[in-house]
């Protein structure tokens, strides 16, 4: 009968609304980021962001798909001495991006740097 082919248009709000979620996180140099920062989250990260005294709709809309966003969320580790083994979703293969097991005996704030050789190529398996 014609028609967009939209199923479920909440759904659909909400991949567009996590797309411009998106855009904040990864490109916070692009004008109108710069411009969501100045007036929603300034001198905080967008995933500090809080909904304010007087947001806009379309703020509430993007501040709602950040929850979206944040469940498939990981970190990058790289050198890994700013993510936190047990705190910080840095695993790919688990659903939650946490460490299952518990930190027993451990340093509950150990990095993920400290689990790697010196060099910070490849796990020390020691």
């Amino acid at each position: 009968m014609g028609g967009l082919g939209f199923r479920d248009f909440h759904k659909m709000n909400q991949a567009l609304l996590g797309k411009q979620a998106w855009r904040l996180l990864t490109s916070q140099n692009c004008l109108w980021a710069r411009l969501m920062q100045s007036k929603y989250y300034q001198g905080k990260s967008f995933l500090e962001a809080e909904m304010g005294g007087n947001p806009s709709y379309t703020w509430r809309g993007i501040l709602g798909a950040r929850e979206v966003i944040l469940k498939g969320l990981r970190r990058r580790i790289g050198y890994g001495g700013d993510t936190y083994v047990w705190r910080d979703a840095w695993m790919p293969d688990t659903q939650t991006g946490m460490v299952v097991s518990p930190c027993v005996g451990g340093n509950p704030m150990m990095c993920v740097a400290d689990l790697m050789t010196n060099e910070g190529r490849a796990w020390d398996e020691k």
